[in-house]
């Protein structure tokens, strides 16, 4: 009898330090996806080749807002420059952007709420409402 009761007890014991089948469920992130220095590889179809270049900062503020900076020459003399805010919305589906400077560009806060086609650690790809596309990588 006694050892049944012991079998049984270690039985429990044993059950009882099982790990959890529900685990946590993992928090949001926290992280601005699209945070980052960004190398503008194409910008409306024309893949940028030297002397043509661009450049997109973009620094979060929060996980879905931010500051962006886009610097664009076409022929390594003349810049290109606008800076924005930015809020990503539809769980990071679109970007919209406010101009914030007077820069001589507005590209970025003239193409509406933008569609991202790709944002990953390393490309960005996204079309404005109006067609244009720019693609940067990191």
């Amino acid at each position: 009898m006694k050892r049944i009761l012991l079998v049984a007890l270690m039985a429990v014991a044993a059950a009882s330090c099982t790990k959890d089948k529900d685990p946590e469920p993992t928090p949001p992130s926290t992280t601005n996806d699209a945070a980052g220095n960004w190398t503008i590889k194409v910008y409306d179809g024309l893949t940028l080749a030297s002397p043509a270049a661009g450049t997109l900062t973009m620094a979060g503020t929060s996980a879905t807002a931010g500051t962006a900076n886009i610097d664009v020459t076409f022929d390594g003399t003349n810049h290109n420059t606008e800076e924005d805010t930015y809020a990503l919305t539809n769980s990071n589906a679109n970007i919209a952007f406010t101009k914030t400077s007077t820069g001589s560009f507005s590209v970025l806060s003239g193409g509406g709420t933008w569609v991202i086609n790709t944002l990953n650690a390393t490309t960005l790809k996204m079309t404005s409402t109006n067609g244009l596309v720019i693609e940067c990588t990191k």
